[in-house]
This record gives structure tokens, C-alpha cells and sequence, in this order.
């Protein structure tokens, strides 16, 4: 299976600016900052995470939409942010789900016509599944590192979101021959043309963002050469690979079956028996169908 492109160059003259474009933005909305900084607190519960969201009511309604919307069909509608989180989709989930839409609040894609939203947020998200599901199964995680795993697959493509805010026309360009369907195309197209892949923008971006360290130092290391890689960016590589075999398909036909053959490598790996990989990789009917309803949230 094709990987990103593999680099382990320090950020470029381009990078270094793209983090003082950032800088010179307003500050992340109040409850992404508060999200980042209990991402490493396990102790935290569902009604705290709820009560942190409910503090924004622009993200609130439109989760509360997302939970009574068709995709769920509840029997009874859910009427505030706790029973979003205890009824419907889980603190993980609504914790993460909440910073992306704060994200995207922070940066508007319009001018950038060629970035494909949809198919942005459905990648993330099927990467965040997979890393989580993953991280349960692998037994030389420490139990911190398992709450970083949906995070570090949701905020796996930050860098590239930034770019279409920070220089929309030379993206657009480069969207029109590099699509983002082709991960490898698309990592060689902008280190071509910005010196830096999405890896290390991102990389940059979540260290200004003060993320935990374990991430900042995740995304820096995915794609490098040679063994002794850390056992998250082994999983967030592997993570990333089954996204990309899982997009191929239309965004409204089932998940397909993750074929074991193809990642008994990344079993090995991980440490996991190939089997229990393979179930990681195989989502059910359900989990496909709030993957699609939450990447429709995040694009509309």
C-alpha cells in the first residue's frame, strides 16, 4: 500500500510563515482551547465535556441538529448538550467533534474552490475511528496516549485546512493536478511548490496550538524513515492507510471490508494479531453512518 511522502527536513522558510499567518488570525474559539487543554485529563466526564460545549451555542445547535437528525432516528428528541454526550454519541466523540467545528470556524475554505470539505472531513474522521479502535487493541500504549488517538487522527490533516485559508490561490492551483483523494500526489505536489507536506504544517500548527507534546511530536515523526518509529505514529500511519483504502468508495456505499493481507505489516508492527486488526479496520453499518452524518456537519 502507497505511503505519504517520507520526510524528516525541519520546517522551511514557508513553514515558519504560515505559523505567523496564524499567529496574526484571532485566537482559537474558547471551547477548542479549553478541548486542547484537558485532551491529556482522563479523568474528565461526559456531562464536564458537555457543559465546556454548551458554553458556544453556535456548536451546541449544530450538534444538537446532528443527534436528532434523521441519521439517528431517536425516539425521543435530545434537547441539551448532556444528553447529546450520554445518549447519542459519547464524550470522545462529542469532545472531538466540538473542536473540529471550532476549527472550521476559524478557517473559511470559500476561496479556496478545489478544496473538497466533504471529502476532507469523512478522511479525518475515518482516520480518528481507525486510530481509536487501533490504540484499544495495541498493548505498548501507555493509557494517556489512547485518549491522544481519535485526536491525533481528527487533527491529522490540520495543516492542509490552514493552507486553504493562508494561501487559497496556490492551493486551488495545485488541487486542480493534485487531488486530495491522492494522498502521495498531494504531499509531493506541496512540498514542490511550499517546501513543506501537510505533515509538517501540521506538525507546526498543533505545536502553536499547544497541543501535547505526544502529538506535536506524532505528526513530526509520521512518514520518517527506518525503524524505532513511536508506537502512535505507527498506529497513525496505519490509520491513515485504511482511510485512504476506505475513501476510494462512494460516500454513500458501505464501508468496505479491510482486507488483512494489507496490513500484516502494520499488524506486525503494532503488536496486534492481524485478526484483531482487521476487525479495527472493519466499521459497522452504524459507525459508517455517523462517520457520514459528522463529515456532512463539518462541510455544510
Amino acid at each position: 500500500m502507497s505511503q505519504p511522502l517520507s520526510t524528516t527536513e525541519p520546517c522551511t522558510e514557508f513553514s515558519t510563515r504560515f505559523v505567523a499567518n496564524i499567529k496574526s488570525m484571532p485566537p482559537l474559539p474558547k471551547v477548542a482551547q479549553q478541548i486542547i487543554d484537558r485532551l491529556d485529563d482522563e479523568f474528565i466526564d461526559g456531562n464536564e465535556v458537555a457543559d465546556i460545549i454548551a458554553q458556544d451555542p453556535a456548536i451546541s445547535g449544530r450538534l444538537l441538529g446532528l443527534a436528532n437528525s434523521a441519521y439517528f432516528g431517536l425516539s425521543q428528541p435530545v434537547a441539551n448538550m448532556r444528553d447529546v454526550v450520554n445518549r447519542v454519541f459519547g464524550a470522545d466523540h462529542v469532545r472531538t467533534l466540538a473542536f473540529a467545528l471550532a476549527t472550521r470556524q476559524s478557517f473559511d475554505t470559500g476561496k479556496c474552490q478545489h478544496f473538497d470539505a466533504n471529502s476532507f472531513w469523512r478522511q479525518s474522521l475515518l482516520t480518528a475511528t481507525f486510530c481509536k479502535r487501533i490504540s484499544l487493541s495495541m498493548t505498548t500504549l501507555e493509557p494517556h496516549d489512547r485518549d491522544y488517538a481519535f485526536v491525533l487522527g481528527l487533527c491529522q490533516g490540520i495543516g492542509l485546512l490552514a493552507l486553504a485559508f493562508v494561501d487559497p490561490e496556490r492551493l486551488d492551483q495545485l488541487l486542480t493536478d493534485a487531488p486530495q483523494s491522492d494522498a502521495v500526489a498531494l504531499d509531493n505536489a506541496l512540498m514542490q511548490e511550499f517546501g513543506a507536506t501537510n505533515w509538517t504544517l501540521t506538525a507546526a500548527l498543533a505545536k502553536h496550538w499547544n497541543m501535547p507534546d505526544k502529538i506535536v511530536d506524532t505528526y513530526s515523526a509520521f512518514g520518517a524513515v527506518g525503524d524505532g518509529l513511536p508506537p502512535l505514529a505507527i498506529m497513525l500511519q496505519t490509520a491513515v492507510n485504511a482511510a485512504n483504502a476506505q475513501s476510494e468508495q462512494s460516500f454513500e456505499d458501505d464501508m468496505p471490508h479491510a482486507h488483512i493481507e494489507c496490513f500484516n505489516e502494520h499488524a506486525l508492527a503494532l503488536g496486534i494479531e492481524p485478526e484483531k486488526l482487521d476487525q479495527a479496520l472493519n466499521l459497522s453499518e452504524s459507525q459508517a453512518y455517523t462517520v457520514n452524518a459528522s463529515a456532512q456537519l463539518m462541510s455544510g
